[in-house]
């Protein structure tokens, strides 16, 4: 179930259609079985640090300097509405 979940916010980061609804759902009921912080948050936190790390690298490799930026900017508040 957890990587049922971790590919749904990695589809998400692509940019790809997702059911938020259903994510919601779910970190809902492992929040309420008490479990999220045990079973999904390091999973999801190591996911989003190897797929910013990868992005940031090629990107930094090819963009100037201020684009990155901005691109950085965008990926924190996508990040701030998931």
């Amino acid at each position: 179930m957890v990587e049922g979940v971790l590919g749904m916010f990695r589809a998400d980061r692509r940019g790809e259609a997702v059911d938020a609804a259903l994510l919601k759902s779910v970190l809902r009921m492992l929040t309420d079985l008490g479990v999220y912080e045990s079973v999904f948050l390091e999973p999801f936190l190591a996911d989003a640090r190897a797929v910013y790390a990868q992005e940031g690298a090629s990107l930094a490799a090819s963009l100037p300097v201020p684009d990155y930026l901005l691109h950085c900017e965008a990926r924190l508040a996508s990040e701030l509405e998931r």
